[in-house]
């Protein structure tokens, strides 16, 4: 496969890129840390570059995806180009180096990117003097240092690569060593690379992979017919600078176990190639379509790669059981038959067995030394004597020997070698052989039928890999993740889409970026939670209580309250009342909000969440779930609320009824009187007004708030306190004391001797006597009340200026769009339904009450991933699952991003869960 530009191909990149010159930059992004992105516009038309550092330069038409927040280098880049024109796109010499040039009001600049070896991307000025390099580097071969306030060596571009001379081909075959590839050759001398030299060798008949003295010869002939090939490259290497250029993709294809093709991009090419035409090969109008497709698809492809690679994976460890169990079977097989063999050996020739058995007992029996039965035998064999010759090995250690038996009735079949018992006779030898025979077919048929179970458990786990494989692969690559799913987000229970932040860079992009005219702004009352935000579909409508009730719950789940298990509050305002610009005389942070105007205080929160599935469904299985996610009205709260007020009467009155203590009454009503209950319904719910103007949110891991103290341990500590206090004053006025008493004693030595006419005089010498001007009596002060400043109004133009810059910086979306897409997810998939993929999601609990497939997660101990893994497990034990539904839940078993919204420490806690 084909990583990176040669040499032609920056050639006819460069060519290309001549038709947006004269284009200013409308804005620039990245993509990555080696690759970014250049907008260019005019008028009606715009135009796209897309660059990696050491890799490819292109137009492109493409949506890449973009960082969430520019970086460095792109700021740099932005600081200084933006808004200028494309002057001129220029290779430097023949090096795989192109020089962007953009001029405006104030000068020129240039953005060098760098296409070989690591790569690199600079900006220089019209001197070339570097402003900002991706990679500062030094160059110890050339004695280059590249960094900023360096000068870019353009004069060390080669600025031409003659064409060599007969005499320099024919001088490198004659150093040529035998078996060096031929291409490799010929590469150092010419300008083009080795796909131009394949292509002109094959216009001569010589293959690609020739080498030297093997398929090509040295005679001159043949070297003048290699130089006459590359006098042809000359001319197309001509031909690419002075046209424009098309491409070719070629690429190899393989067949899944489903029977479905996948293609595997290998290269891209900008000049038909004689090995390109012959391959099986795309055309494209474009060299930078060809391109562009090619890394587009390259993610794609390797996700098809993976599963082809995974289908073969099992499909080899399928073929592995059904050899080992072939291989056993065939061995029994051949047990079996050598045992049969070997019986009927015997018997056939039992007489000679016979006589070999009473040999080998007499001289057993007579107490020969083993030595000497072996020289006996050794000595029989010598003098011919068949018996002994028929005897092959002595194992007299365990009563055995070896004798060659043949077949009398058959003289062509060969002798079979077999073990005697020298304690059993001929027969009884035999009938153990016939024995070992039938035992190693009752084996056989147990492995036999042992082998088809494996075989099936092997068939049915690989089928159920095939299947994950292709399910995986197909979600993958059909599943485009949603905008929101790079955030913690939910669907609230009237259909309102709410995001959070998972550190502080995405609160501040959330604020920056996502938050629109009409959206509502979450903040639990702690220092260091997650921003969150509530989508509204309509800026003129208002978003409903329940929504905000939910959204406050997650905001408090989001931030320390999960870990301390504390409750707390949370509040909210509208969109206009957050900003990032600090008040005239104050200082911001940076990843800090100001908030102005009044926080509408919402109650506490409960930290209980819930981990559940969304499903996305087709076009057509959409009105099927229209209204599962509605607004509740003011009258269906006021009904709920009654409704919870009725089953809660009627849970009192049966207990009261079900009581057999006649004080039972009298201490309920007690009760009733002490603790009254209260109820609040939500549409109703007030909110407070905060006392200050504005307030600061900062962003960042802070403490959370201390948890509540009892009432009895208040009382204790302070009166601890206070018995604390009162024993530190006593000491600390015995301490004053006693230093007093020590400066006396030092004053009175040290003044001892001292009359009161020497004292007035000392006074007087230091002018510290006299009568002091009488201090006219202050007024005391009234108390100064700090107030926030006044808001000033800002100039107009800087404050279109401001609104322009944050409205460039601001997502927009299509609300139908996105509305659509979250009718399209739905949490009670119906059997009628087309099932696409499944979404996990994390919610507050009672937004999940509607849903087919949730669990409860509290404040715990247990890990994340294995709170997830245990949810899944219990998915796929539910009777009322279809088997789309069930497909769709194992493709999420070990996907790394379905516990990514878990909080850290968490209990899972759900029906059915340990049964």
């Amino acid at each position: 496969m084909k990583n990176f530009f040669t040499t032609i191909d920056v050639i006819a990149a460069v060519r290309e890129l001549q038709s947006i010159v004269g284009m200013r930059v409308h804005n620039i992004y990245d993509i990555n840390s080696k690759t970014y992105l250049i907008r260019f516009k005019e008028k009606d038309r715009k135009a796209a570059v897309l660059f990696e550092s050491g890799i490819r330069i292109h137009l492109t038409d493409r949506e890449w995806p973009k960082n969430q927040m520019p970086s460095s280098f792109s700021m740099k880049l932005r600081k200084h180009v933006k808004n200028s024109r494309l002057e001129a796109v220029r290779q430097l010499g023949v090096d795989r180096v192109v020089d962007l040039e953009f001029t405006d009001k104030e000068g020129s600049l240039h953005v060098i990117i760098e296409l070989y070896d690591q790569g690199n991307i600079l900006l220089t000025d019209a001197q070339y003097t570097i402003l900002n390099i991706l990679r500062p580097r030094t160059d110890k071969d050339k004695d280059v240092k590249l960094s900023v306030k360096e000068k870019y060596p353009i004069e060390s571009a080669r600025q031409d690569f003659p064409f060599p001379s007969l005499e320099e081909i024919t001088a490198s075959f004659e150093k040529a060593k035998k078996g060096d590839n031929l291409r490799r050759l010929l590469t150092p001398h010419v300008l083009f690379g080795g796909s131009l030299i394949d292509h002109v060798l094959a216009g001569a008949g010589i293959a690609a992979n020739a080498k030297v003295d093997v398929n090509v010869k040295r005679d001159p002939e043949t070297i003048s017919k290699i130089y006459a090939a590359l006098e042809s490259g000359k001319t197309i290497l001509e031909q690419i600078q002075n046209s424009t250029p098309t491409g070719f993709l070629t690429y190899t294809e393989e067949t899944r176990a489903d029977g479905t093709s996948v293609k595997a991009y290998q290269e891209y090419q900008p000049y038909p190639f004689a090995q390109t035409t012959q391959a099986p090969h795309l055309d494209f109008p474009t060299f930078s379509l060809a391109i562009d497709e090619f890394y587009a698809m390259i993610e794609t492809q390797k996700v098809d790669q993976r599963a082809l690679a995974k289908e073969k994976e099992a499909i080899k460890k399928l073929n592995n059981v059904r050899k080992d169990q072939e291989t056993r079977i065939q061995g029994l097989e051949e047990a079996k038959k050598q045992q049969e063999l070997m019986g009927e050996r015997i018997v056939l020739n039992d007489k000679l067995v016979e006589r070999a058995l009473v040999v080998m007992r007499t001289l057993i029996a007579a107490q020969s030394d083993w030595a000497v039965i072996e020289q006996w035998w050794q000595q029989a064999v010598d003098s011919g004597d068949a018996t002994a010759g028929s005897i092959t090995k002595l194992d007299l250690m365990n009563n055995q020997f070896a004798m060659r038996l043949g077949d009398p009735f058959d003289e062509e079949a060969p002798p079979v070698e077999v073990r005697i018992d020298i304690s059993l006779n001929a027969h009884q030898n035999s009938r153990k052989y016939f024995v070992d025979k039938k035992a190693a077919a009752v084996k056989q048929n147990k492995t036999i039928q042992a082998s088809a179970i494996a075989i099936k458990n092997a068939q049915q786990k690989a089928n159920q890999t095939l299947e994950m494989v292709r399910i995986r692969s197909d979600v993958m690559k059909s599943r485009k993740p949603f905008w929101f799913e790079k955030f913690v987000w939910f669907i609230s229970s009237e259909n309102y889409i709410v995001v959070s932040g998972r550190d502080a860079q995405q609160n501040e992009l959330l604020v920056k970026r996502y938050l629109r005219p009409g959206d509502v702004y979450v903040h639990a009352d702690l220092r260091g939670a997650a921003s969150v935000i509530v989508r509204n579909k309509n800026a003129k409508n208002e978003i409903p209580p329940k929504t905000l009730v939910e959204a406050s719950q997650m905001a408090v789940c989001c931030s320390h309250a999960w870990d301390s298990k504390v409750i707390a509050n949370a509040w909210w305002v509208h969109h206009d009342q957050v900003s990032r610009t600090a008040p005239t005389g104050e200082y911001l942070p940076s990843g800090s909000f100001m908030i102005r105007g009044k926080k509408n205080f919402m109650p506490q929160s409960q930290l209980v969440l819930g981990f559940a599935l969304l499903f996305k469904v087709d076009e057509d299985s959409v009105p099927r779930h229209q209204g599962e996610r509605k607004p509740f009205t003011k009258e269906e709260a006021e009904e709920a609320a009654q409704n919870e007020e009725a089953s809660a009467n009627v849970a009192e009155e049966a207990v009261a009824d079900g009581s057999d203590d006649d004080g039972a009454d009298e201490e309920k009503k007690e009760d009733e009187e002490e603790f009254p209950d209260v109820s609040v319904p939500i549409s109703s719910l007030k909110v407070a007004e905060a006392g200050e103007e504005y307030s600061i949110i900062e962003i960042g891991s802070k403490a959370g708030r201390a948890p509540q103290v009892k009432p009895e341990t208040k009382k204790y500590l302070e009166e601890k306190e206070k018995q604390e206090d009162a024993a530190t004053k006593q000491k600390r006025e015995q301490q004053q004391a006693q230093r007093q008493r020590n400066k006396q004693k030092l004053i009175k030595k040290k003044y001892g001797d001292q009359d009161e006419e020497e004292r007035e005089l000392r006074l007087t010498i230091l002018a510290s006597r006299g009568k002091q001007p009488e201090k006219p009596v202050e007024k005391p002060k009234q108390p100064v009340v700090e107030r926030p400043p006044k808001r000033e109004p800002k100039p107009k133009a800087e404050a279109q200026a401001n609104n322009e810059e944050e409205a460039d910086d601001i997502v927009t979306f299509d609300d139908a769009v996105e509305d659509g897409t979250l009718q399209s997810l739905t949490g009670k998939p119906v059997e009628e339904d087309t099932l696409l993929f499944a979404v996990p999601v994390v919610a507050p609990y009672q937004t999940l009450t509607t849903y087919k497939y949730k669990v409860k997660l509290t404040p715990g101990t247990g890990k994340r991933g294995k709170a997830v893994k245990t949810a899944l497990e219990l998915f796929m034990r539910s009777t009322a699952a279809t088997q789309r539904e069930l497909t769709l839940i194992k493709a999420l078993v070990g996907d790394e991003a379905a516990p990514r919204n878990v909080p850290g420490k968490v209990k899972v806690s759900a029906p059915q869960l340990y049964k």
